[in-house]
């Protein structure tokens, strides 16, 4: 899908804002151990349309990833601290 002009990241971590108008998710990369070792590498502002859209579509995908490869496995106080149920 990605062109030779379109720039590929790989991002550790992300944060998401939200206003009454768009999402905002920002993507770092962890270049150590402590919260200040993150590194900026991308913001994606999205309407809410569109972060609604993409949230089912990343879970229709991440369900056949599971399917097929298997449970993803994570700690459940990681889990718990960002209020997700598996």
């Amino acid at each position: 899908m990605a062109d030779q002009d379109t720039p590929t990241y790989y991002a550790s971590g992300v944060e998401i804002s939200v206003s009454p108008w768009d999402f905002t998710v920002r993507f770092s990369l962890r270049e150590g151990a402590t919260p200040k070792d993150l590194r900026p590498v991308a913001n994606v502002i999205l309407s809410p349309q569109h972060a609604f859209v993409l949230a089912r579509l990343l879970a229709k995908v991440v369900d056949a990833y599971e399917r097929d490869v298997g449970e993803i496995n994570l700690p459940p106080r990681l889990l718990n601290d960002l209020g997700i149920e598996r």
